[in-house]
C-alpha cells in the first residue's frame, strides 16, 4: 500500500510540522526532483481491464489525471523551496482544508463485484463483506451494502452503486488500489491485483480492510510524522491530510511499503485507535 493525494477533520491529537523534528529527522532530500524524477519515484502507471489508462500515488491511491500529477509535483515543488515539510497522518484534505468524507445523506455506499473474478469471485464478495464488517462494527454511521445484481455491469460508468470491485494483473506494483470519497465515479473503484492479491501473505479480508478505510477518507497513518522519524523520508506523502489519533503503529492504516519488515499489524485488523477514530469521523 504506497503514495499521495487529499481529506480530514476531528483532532484527537494533531501534529506540528515536520520542521519542528529537524533535528531528529533531517533534511528530506538533497535535491530538488525534476518532474520526471518524482513520477518515476512516486507514481505507478497501471491499465485496467478495457485498456484505459489508471495512475496511482502512494501504491495504492488512484488519481483522476496527469493533471492531479502535475498539483501533486507542483505541492512539492514548494515545500522543498520553503524547506519545510508539513506533518502527515491519518485523514484527507480537500481544498480549503475541508475533510473527505461521506456527507451524512450519502453514507449507504453500495457496491458491486465483477464477475471477471471467475471462479474466485465468492473470495472477493466474502472478503469485502468481511472487511466492510469491520468498519461498521466500530459503531460509525457507515453502511457497505452489495448489490450482487449489478454484477454483471461492474464498472466504473455504473450508476446504480457507489463504487465497484474489479480485477487487473499486473505483476509488481499494487496489491489492490481504492479511492477517496470526493473522487468522481469515474474513479471508484476497489481494483485487486490478481497476480498478487491471491498469493499475498496478508490475507485478501486484510487487504480489503485497508482499502476499505481509504474509501471512508483515511490516509496512510505512516505517513505520520514519527514514523518518517523511524523508519526515513520515503515514508512521506504530501501536506493534505490532518492527524485524528496519536501516531499508532499497530493501524490497519499503516503500509509495509514504509516500514518493510518491521511491519507489525500483519493481520491488518483495525486497532483500538482505528475504530475510535472512524466512530468520532462519521458520528
Amino acid at each position: 500500500m504506497n503514495k499521495k493525494l487529499i481529506t480530514a477533520t476531528m483532532s484527537l491529537a494533531l501534529f506540528s510540522t515536520l520542521a519542528a523534528c529537524a533535528g531528529e529527522i533531517g533534511a528530506p532530500e538533497e535535491r530538488l526532483l525534476t518532474r520526471d524524477e518524482f513520477i518515476e519515484k512516486n507514481i505507478l502507471q497501471s491499465f485496467d481491464d478495457d485498456g484505459n489508462e489508471v495512475l496511482v500515488y502512494d501504491y495504492d491511491l488512484a488519481l483522476a489525471d496527469w493533471d492531479e500529477v502535475d498539483f501533486l509535483y507542483q505541492a512539492y515543488w514548494e515545500e522543498f523551496q520553503d524547506g519545510e515539510v508539513t506533518s502527515e497522518a491519518v485523514i484527507n484534505k480537500l481544498s480549503g482544508w475541508k475533510n473527505d468524507v461521506w456527507p451524512a445523506s450519502k453514507r449507504t455506499l453500495t457496491y458491486c463485484v465483477s464477475n471477471a473474478f471467475g471462479s474466485r469471485k465468492s473470495r472477493v464478495v466474502n472478503a469485502m463483506n468481511t472487511a466492510a464488517g469491520a468498519w461498521e462494527g466500530t459503531g460509525a454511521k457507515i453502511n457497505y451494502v452489495y448489490v450482487p445484481a449489478q454484477d454483471g455491469n461492474c464498472t466504473n460508468s455504473n450508476n446504480s452503486v457507489v463504487f465497484n470491485v474489479v480485477p487487473y494483473s499486473q505483476q509488481g506494483g499494487a496489491i489492490a488500489v481504492a479511492f477517496f470519497p470526493a473522487q468522481s465515479r469515474a474513479n471508484r473503484q476497489v481494483r485487486i491485483n490478481t497476480a498478487l492479491a491471491f498469493t499475498s501473505s496478508f490475507s485478501l479480508a486484510g487487504i480489503l480492510r485497508h482499502e476499505l478505510g481509504h474509501t471512508l477518507g483515511l490516509r496512510h497513518e505512516s505517513a505520520q510524522a514519527q514514523a518518517i522519524a523511524t523508519y526515513g523520508w520515503h515514508c512521506y506523502e504530501n501536506a493534505w491530510l490532518q492527524a485524528l489519533t496519536a501516531y499508532d503503529e499497530n493501524s490497519v492504516m499503516m503500509t509495509p511499503a514504509c516500514t518493510g519488515s518491521a511491519f507489525k499489524n500483519k493481520s491488518l485488523s483495525l486497532s483500538a485507535l482505528d475504530r475510535a477514530a472512524i466512530k468520532n469521523l462519521y458520528r
